[in-house]
Parts: C-alpha cells; sequence; structure tokens
C-alpha cells in the first residue's frame, strides 16, 4: 500500500504564507477597525431609516382602521345635522348616543374609545321609562302607539290583532319576530304562531321547515312584480299551478290549529286538503267554488287539535294566486307576522296597488307596523344629495304604509351599523348614525313612534360591543344571540309603553 506524502518543500512554502498573511493582518489592525466602524454606521443608519418607514406605516393602518369616515361623508354630514338637530331634540330631548364612551370631535370625525354597552338599559327603572323607542306626543294629543294599544284594550275574545314587521335581511327567516313572540306573550297575548307563512323564500327559516310539491311561483313588490300589481300584506304573492301542489310545514316549538287563506280569482273551483303531518290523516276538506269576479277571497278554519306537523294540498283545474297563508294557535289574541325581504330597501310600497294591500291588512285587522329598513341602502349613500334623496323616498313610504294601514300605529326603527371588507379587514360605513338623525327626524315629521337601534349597539362609529359580545358578524348582520337581544330590546320597550298607557 503506498501513502502519499507532502514534500517538505511544499510545507515549508505553505507555513511562509500563512507567516506573512498574519504578520500583514497583525499590521493593519488599525485599518480594518476603522472600515469596521464605518460599515457598523451604515447599517445603523439604514435600520434606523427602516425603522421609521416601517412606524409611519403602522401609525397610517391604525389611523385608517379607526377612522370611521372613510366615506368621507363626516364633514358634509355634519352640514346637514345643523338643518334638523333643533327639531329633534326639541321632540325627542337629549341624543342616546350621548350616553356612551365615544367623543365627538369639532371636525364631526369621533374618537374612537373603548366601547360599552349597558346591558341594564335592557331593564326599563320604570313603566314610564324607554330609553330606545320615542313614542312622542302628536299634534291630536295622543301618542303615535296609542291606535295599537286602544286595540288591545278593546279586542273581543273571537279577535285577532296582527303586528306586521317589515324589513330586510336582519329580520328575514322569522329571526326576530320569532323570539318576539315568547317575549311579548304574558303581557300582550300573544300567540306563539307562525302567522304569515312565506310559501318561498330564500333564507332558512328559524321557525318552521318547508317542503313543496308541485309548481309555485313568487312575486314581491320588490324584486319580480306581479303583472296587476296586487300583493298580500306582507308584499308577496304566490301562485300554484294546476292541477295540484303541496305544502308541508315541520314546525320548531310551536303547534297550530287553524289558518286563514287569501287567493285571488278561482276560474274552477279550489279544493283544499289539510292533513296532519305526524299520523297523516285529513283533518279538514274544504270544497271553494270558482268566482273569476272578485280579485280576493278569504277563507278562516280551524280544527280540534293543535298540530306540530302539518300538510296542505290545493287541487284545481285552474291556477290560483295565494296572497297570504297565515296559521294560528287560537282564535284570538296578538299575532306577529314577519315580511321580510332580502335585499328589500323600503321602497317596494310605492309600487304596491294601495288600496287592494289594504284591504289584506283590514281583513287581518293589523294594528301595529314595524319598519326597519335602511341597512341595503346605507352603503350608496355617499353624498349629502344622495341623503337628500334617500329621505324623500323613506317620506314617500311612510305616507304610502300610512295609506295602507289606516288604522295601524307606525314604529319606524332604525338601521344599525354595517361594515365591509377592505383589504381584508371589516370597516363601518360610518354613515349610519347620519341615518338613524335622518329617520328619526321622519318619525318627528310624520308623528310615528321611533326606535333607536343605533344607540342601542352602543353608539360607537363601529361594531363595538355586539362585535366584542359575537352579537352581530364582522358585517354588521345579527347573529343568532344578535336576534335575540334585538328582540327583547324591542319588545320590553313595547311592554313599557303599554303599561304607561294603561297608567295614563
Amino acid at each position: 500500500m503506498t501513502i502519499g506524502l507532502v514534500p517538505r518543500k511544499k510545507t515549508l512554502e505553505s507555513r511562509k504564507k500563512i507567516t506573512i498573511t498574519h504578520l500583514n493582518l497583525q499590521g493593519n489592525k488599525q485599518t480594518f477597525s476603522a472600515l469596521n466602524k464605518i460599515t457598523h454606521s451604515k447599517w445603523l443608519a439604514w435600520g434606523a431609516v427602516i425603522f421609521s418607514i416601517f412606524f409611519l406605516l403602522i401609525v397610517a393602518w391604525f389611523w385608517l382602521g379607526s377612522e370611521h369616515s372613510q366615506v368621507g361623508l363626516a364633514s358634509r354630514w355634519d352640514t346637514l345635522q345643523n338643518a334638523v338637530s333643533a327639531a329633534r331634540d326639541t321632540a325627542l330631548g337629549t341624543d342616546a348616543a350621548s350616553n356612551t364612551d365615544t367623543t365627538k370631535a369639532e371636525t364631526g370625525r369621533q374618537a374612537v374609545v373603548k366601547p360599552k354597552l349597558n346591558e341594564s338599559l335592557f331593564k326599563p327603572e320604570s313603566p314610564k321609562s324607554n330609553y330606545f323607542l320615542q313614542n312622542n306626543p302628536t299634534s291630536q294629543n295622543n301618542a303615535p302607539l296609542d291606535k295599537f294599544f286602544e286595540a288591545l284594550q278593546s279586542v273581543a275574545d273571537t279577535d285577532h290583532i296582527h303586528l306586521a314587521f317589515y324589513g330586510d335581511s336582519q329580520i328575514e327567516g322569522d329571526r326576530v319576530t320569532s323570539n318576539m313572540r315568547p317575549l311579548l306573550g304574558e303581557s300582550m297575548n300573544c300567540q306563539n304562531a307562525l302567522g304569515f307563512v312565506p310559501i318561498i323564500e330564500r333564507s332558512t327559516n328559524m321557525s318552521v321547515n318547508k317542503n313543496l310539491g308541485g309548481k309555485w311561483q313568487k312575486y314581491s313588490f320588490f324584486d319580480k312584480k306581479h303583472p296587476s300589481k296586487r300583493y298580500g300584506a306582507s308584499g308577496m304573492a304566490f301562485k300554484f299551478y294546476a292541477p295540484s301542489a303541496t305544502l308541508k310545514l315541520n314546525f320548531r316549538n310551536m303547534k297550530h290549529r287553524g289558518y286563514l287563506l287569501s287567493y285571488g280569482k278561482t276560474n274552477k273551483p279550489l279544493i283544499i286538503n289539510v292533513y296532519n303531518a305526524e299520523n297523516w290523516k285529513r283533518i279538514v276538506s274544504d270544497t271553494l267554488e270558482a268566482d273569476s269576479l272578485s280579485h280576493t277571497h278569504f277563507h278562516v278554519v280551524y280544527w280540534p287539535e293543535a298540530v306540530s306537523k302539518v300538510k296542505f294540498e290545493f287541487l284545481s283545474k285552474s291556477s290560483v294566486d295565494v296572497f297570504g297563508l297565515y296559521l294560528y294557535e287560537s282564535r284570538k289574541g296578538l299575532q306577529i307576522d314577519n315580511y321580510g325581504l332580502l335585499g328589500h330597501s323600503g321602497n317596494g310600497f310605492l309600487f304596491a296597488n294601495a288600496s287592494f294591500m289594504a284591504s289584506q291588512h283590514k281583513a287581518l285587522n293589523t294594528r301595529l307596523v314595524l319598519l326597519q329598513f335602511g341597512a341595503n341602502a346605507i352603503p350608496y349613500i355617499n353624498s349629502p344629495k344622495e341623503y337628500q334623496y334617500m329621505r324623500k323616498e323613506f317620506s314617500k313610504m311612510i305616507q304610502k304604509v300610512k295609506e295602507i294601514c289606516p288604522e295601524a300605529s307606525i314604529l319606524l326603527v332604525s338601521p344599525g351599523e354595517m361594515a365591509r371588507r377592505i383589504n381584508g379587514r371589516y370597516i363601518a360605513y360610518g354613515n349610519a348614525r347620519h341615518f338613524r338623525d335622518m329617520l328619526k327626524d321622519l318619525a318627528i315629521t310624520h308623528e310615528v313612534a321611533f326606535f333607536d337601534t343605533y344607540a342601542l349597539m352602543g353608539s360607537q362609529p363601529n361594531l363595538g360591543a355586539w362585535l366584542k359580545k359575537k352579537w352581530v358578524y364582522s358585517d354588521g348582520h345579527l347573529t343568532e344571540k344578535g336576534h335575540y337581544a334585538f328582540a327583547k330590546a324591542i319588545s320590553e320597550a313595547l311592554i313599557a309603553e303599554w303599561a304607561a298607557f294603561k297608567a295614563r
């Protein structure tokens, strides 16, 4: 085996190179030290520049995130506020928003501080104290809700009173009204019944599962309009096509023992069979004669025992318009109807046949109408001109509802704050406060009651405490807990006003 050896000559040359290099480094020690100091100073300078830029970016991010007037409306809105503040403050008193931890800057921008929700506000200290609901005296020396309370006080044992709650996706699917029924039950003899049945709806209903058979068509005064402009009290109409259609309803935590059907012209007889869907026993069978002259008919039926599952079967050789199907728990009491329409801003009333819709409400004995619209309008209000346009539209809507329901009280309900996604974050639109003030002023002008949802949610230029409590989603839509909190606040406000009315 041969072992390779390093020649002695090369080894000595390598050692010389190492020695020379070492001596050169030692000799230039001061030079290297100076170069190190210069390099270190440059890195410190660059580090300072990068840190400053990073710091400024962070400050800008938080400033934009907390600024609620990102749509650039604050200064323009505050100019308009002076025009309505005097009338509003005189009639309604101090703004509920003043009892919050929000500070208003003179520039119109609200400084965002830690949001706080005073939960004691859900429990009025006395029957006469009511924080969120304004039911101020009118020019007739009565209060806007008196018509409703008078009807409650004088209702016969065999009569129903209907409460109609109109709104958008915040209430659609019985989300709020399903909570209001038990909350108002004892105080106002409110039925735990579904009332209006939205045969076709986009969202999941909190109170009932539905299965449809045959061919059905939905119309509404908001999107797909009926050729005749005739709608039921809900602002909707449904059509089933010959020869038959079915509707199976499976209720959650409620039972029913009667129904009211509002339907249109019938060129051929209409047969209605009703089955108990638990044992498939037929409990009702009616044959309604053909009537091609009258535009609307009302058919009311009760059966002996309440059922939790029911199936309707409609048989006819001609198609029929259904303007409303209502289910009852008993023959008397307050019935709450949910008339929620996804995406609706309230202008649908302007396209309805007012006299026909009025006949529907008269047959139902509607005595209180709640109107909660605006959440779908807030994103599109970007100037004072658009604000004035929206004010005119809401004013016309209130006038139209008064024409449709002349015997009913009206309660105008403001929307809460809404938000949209920007660069991965949800930022509030910031103009819900101004929209609330506009509606509050309209309530004074038209002498209707007003409920302040914006104040209920904390009067913050963001989603504040409700987002912390998980009562609201990041975009402003209420969660299940939020629906209950909202229903609880409205119900307790109505109960407080009802007690004050009886104490007069």
